[in-house]
């Protein structure tokens, strides 16, 4: 058994419900509940929800490319800690990491609050692309790692099949 916890994006799954009835059909499956940005939400909905909030992005504008863009990053950061604080949400999202997977998670570890996953092509849930997400959980367990997996991936079919395809390759 791992000792990381699951997640799943509310911003990729059950689109056809209203966004506080994704937290809550995503929290009531088992997982928990990543989003990506906060300003079009309702932050006291989404806190009645009792779900738990692994991320968050943590930015509204900017990049960290040039110094304006970072200096308008973090004014937008502060922003979104006082949201994720109201959310009890422990992580905010603000750079990707793409390439070899386990190479790149066994340098970064000691940094990572959150791995995101979805395979590849299509950006759907593990199994339905290239990426062998049994090589990539052993990795993590042996790494030692515990703290979340997020799906970031679309349902290629029917959501809670996906979920449970998410469920089995990190179980």
């Amino acid at each position: 058994m791992s000792g990381y916890r699951l997640a799943v994006c509310a911003e990729m799954v059950f689109l056809d419900l209203p966004f506080a009835e994704r937290v809550r059909r995503i929290a009531a499956l088992g997982f928990e509940v990543e989003m990506w940005g906060w300003a079009t939400k309702d932050i006291a909905a989404l806190s009645g929800t009792g779900a738990t909030f692994s991320s968050m992005t943590g930015y509204l504008r900017g990049t960290l490319a040039d110094p304006a863009g970072a200096e308008e990053l973090l004014a937008t950061a502060r922003q979104s800690l006082e949201v994720a604080e109201r959310l009890d949400c422990p992580r905010l999202n603000v750079q990707i990491g793409e390439g070899s997977l386990v190479r790149l998670v066994e340098r970064a570890l000691p940094w990572v609050g959150e791995i995101q996953v979805a395979d590849v092509p299509g950006r759907c849930e593990p199994g339905t692309g290239e990426i062998h997400y049994p090589a990539v959980a052993a990795a993590l367990h042996r790494l030692g790692y515990q703290g979340v997996v997020g799906l970031e991936g679309w349902a290629a079919g029917e959501e809670e099949t996906a979920l449970a395809s998410f469920r089995r390759a990190f179980s």
